[in-house]
């Protein structure tokens, strides 16, 4: 079948494609799939692949886990840049009867055998708490709590695409970052249960600090220069 422009099948059971050699799907844009219930891929003899040439590849399981098991070796390997694995709640590592456990009340390491470390120099200095960054996933049920902040009024005569912004829980030291959209609006927070948020917001300009004690004729303005908000460190007090 050719056609300059729009092929549609559609049945009200199944469509079924065979071939006993190959099935080839080619597309000079996008090519999309979506189900309802579920989508199964199965590789009898010779693996499988999945490559991006430009752009990241990204896998998100909006309401469960993800699990990555092999028989043998699991490698996840940067080949020019970091690694960084994000928790709000706990990470853990098990091997061989040994563990490390990583979570809001400290680092502990659990061991039979023989604890060893090794380094030029060995310092330890005061306690500091780390924010990490996250990913705000949609939620399918109904039971969510669900926000977005509206910065218009306040931003109007910048681009909203140079207003950076960080959403902090304070609760479990995590925050999501990004840029206003073109309503001048952060994007949509989802959450299980009722959250309060810190909002750090800014350009990479001098900042500018607006004062208001309830009498129109003494608001005045001063400029900041507190320099970007990536140079802040946010601090628990915020």
């Amino acid at each position: 079948m050719t056609t300059p422009e729009d092929i549609v099948l559609q049945a009200s059971q199944d469509i079924s494609s065979s071939a006993q050699g190959s099935v080839n799907i080619s597309a000079q844009k996008n090519l999309v799939a979506h189900a309802q219930d579920k989508i199964s891929l199965f590789a009898a003899q010779k693996g499988l692949s999945a490559y991006a040439a430009k752009g990241k590849v990204e896998l998100q399981a909006q309401d469960d886990a993800i699990e990555a098991i092999a028989r043998k070796v699991i490698k996840l390997i940067s080949t020019e840049d970091k690694i960084e694995i994000t928790s709000p709640k706990e990470i853990v590592l098990t091997a061989g009867g040994s563990q490390l456990k990583i979570n809001g009340d400290g680092i502990f390491t659990t061991t039979g055998g023989k604890f060893e470390s090794k380094a030029g120099q060995h310092s330890f200095v005061g306690g500091k708490e780390i924010k990490a960054e996250i990913v705000s996933l949609p939620r399918n049920n109904k039971n969510v709590f669900t926000n977005k902040w509206d910065f218009y009024d306040l931003f109007y005569k910048t681009d909203f695409s140079n207003v950076q912004y960080k959403l902090i829980n304070n609760q479990n030291n995590t925050y999501v970052s990004g840029t206003l959209d073109e309503h001048g609006r952060t994007q949509r927070m989802n959450t299980s249960i009722n959250e309060g948020y810190d909002i750090l917001i800014g350009t990479d300009d001098d900042w500018t600090v607006s004062l208001d004690d309830g009498r129109e004729d003494e608001n005045f303005e001063y400029n900041c220069s507190c320099g970007s908000h990536e140079d802040y460190e946010h601090e628990a007090e915020i």
